[in-house]
């Protein structure tokens, strides 16, 4: 029992930062963890790219919605991982995926206007 504790432990531990590795707070979602099945998904450079095409055809749209349809597309397309050793499903990719074609497009559209 408390062999299979501390592996479970482990695990958990190195999940989001490998312990034995240098860590920077700064940019602490910056690592994988292990390799999930790419069966389950598309990886970064990818999704980015399928995001990118997507929001070009969603700029007639009410940022709301178009919004809605980028998150449904990454949910639909992102790697997963559900194993035994926590309760908590694991997402591959990170970085913030949306940030580039919602609040960063957005926000310069506000300051475009902006003399």
């Amino acid at each position: 029992m408390f062999k299979s504790l501390y592996d479970d432990m482990s695990f958990i531990e190195n999940k989001y930062h490998k312990t034995n590795e240098p860590f920077n707070p700064y940019d602490r979602m910056a690592y994988h963890g292990y390799e999930y099945d790419e069966t389950t998904g598309i990886d970064d450079d990818t999704m980015r790219f399928e995001l990118n095409e997507l929001a070009k055809n969603l700029t007639d749209l009410p940022h709301p919605i178009a919004k809605a349809k980028l998150f449904e597309f990454l949910l639909e397309n992102a790697r997963i991982d559900v194993n035994e050793k926590d309760w908590f499903v694991g997402f591959y990719n990170w970085g913030r995926l949306l940030w580039h074609n919602t609040i960063t497009a957005w926000s310069n559209e506000v300051f475009e206007k902006i003399p």
